[in-house]
């Protein structure tokens, strides 16, 4: 499958407004393309035409290197995005996985999908 080149997102820019803002990171996540913000700031959805099913999640700290948890079915979705990503597979792994990630952060903006209230 053919990778689009994406407009890279300014790490550095990201870090200053966070840090600015007083913020110790933002988490970036999306299941099933239902966050359009976070699929355009990402451009996971225009990676060769892929259409990520599976929960993501990508964290922007104010310092340091980005990283990465994604579903280990789709273990390339943040392939094209700077830093590191870790997997995971199941409900479990999930929730250690996000613990793991936002590990000594405690201002953390968000942008994500809320599920659907019935």
């Amino acid at each position: 499958s053919r990778q689009v080149a994406a407009a890279p997102i300014d790490i550095g820019a990201v870090q200053a407004a966070l840090t600015a803002d007083g913020l110790d990171g933002w988490l970036l996540y999306d299941f099933r393309g239902l966050n359009a913000i976070a699929a355009d700031i990402t451009a996971v959805a225009k990676q060769g035409g892929h259409l990520a099913t599976r929960r993501w999640f990508y964290l922007i700290p104010a310092t340091g290197e980005p990283r990465g948890l994604v579903h280990a079915i789709e273990r390339h979705s943040l392939a094209h995005l700077p830093g590191s990503s870790q997997r995971y597979a199941g409900r479990e792994q999930l929730e250690s996985g996000l613990r793991t990630l936002l590990s000594g952060l405690r201002r953390v903006a968000r942008s994500g999908a809320r599920p659907a209230r019935q």
